[in-house]
């Protein structure tokens, strides 16, 4: 077998791997993060799907066009790279909202006790209240940023009051 059909294979093996796990590791997720407090409306599950859904094709088209290996690896790692964001927006974007121990939006999942700072929160309470923001951005402890956007500015401004909330009953 030639190295093309090899990666080609492979990576198609991995991709339905991630997407078909993806349940099972967004209820080990759900055990983590404790009761749900504040649940925001689901986002539109269009763009994800299309994400797989190309992944998937990228694949496909590797069968009708040859790119040299490092083209063809390339698009190997493009679709498993694809597949992993799709399936995780997807399958974890159902749960988005505030929990007593995570917070999970646009395929992201974040343990409170991972956030180091939330540079919304440090504004004034009159700043904060003219704001009209559907995202905010989390400083974790690591020094990295993760940005959690919404479809409202009324869900993001539930789950910045709940965070609020918990992070100062924290300290």
């Amino acid at each position: 077998m030639a190295f093309r059909e090899i990666a080609v294979i492979s990576s198609l093996i991995i991709c339905v791997l991630i997407v078909t796990t993806s349940p099972i590791r967004v209820k080990k997720v759900l055990k983590k993060t404790g009761e749900k407090l504040v649940g925001v409306k689901m986002g539109n599950l269009l763009m994800p799907s299309l994400v797989l859904v190309f992944s998937f094709l990228i694949l496909l088209l590797m069968k009708f066009r040859e790119l040299g290996r490092a083209g063809d690896l390339v698009l190997c790692l493009v679709a498993i790279l694809g597949s992993a964001i799709g399936s995780e927006e997807l399958f974890l974007g159902r749960h988005s909202g505030l929990y007593q121990k995570a917070i999970i939006g646009n395929g992201h999942y974040l343990l409170l006790s991972e956030i180091f700072r939330v540079p919304f929160l440090c504004l004034d309470k009159e700043e904060q209240e003219k704001a009209e923001i559907t995202e905010f951005k989390v400083i974790t402890n690591r020094k990295a940023s993760v940005t959690f956007r919404f479809l409202s500015c009324e869900d993001c401004r539930n789950v910045l009051a709940g965070l609020d909330k918990i992070l100062s009953a924290s300290s």
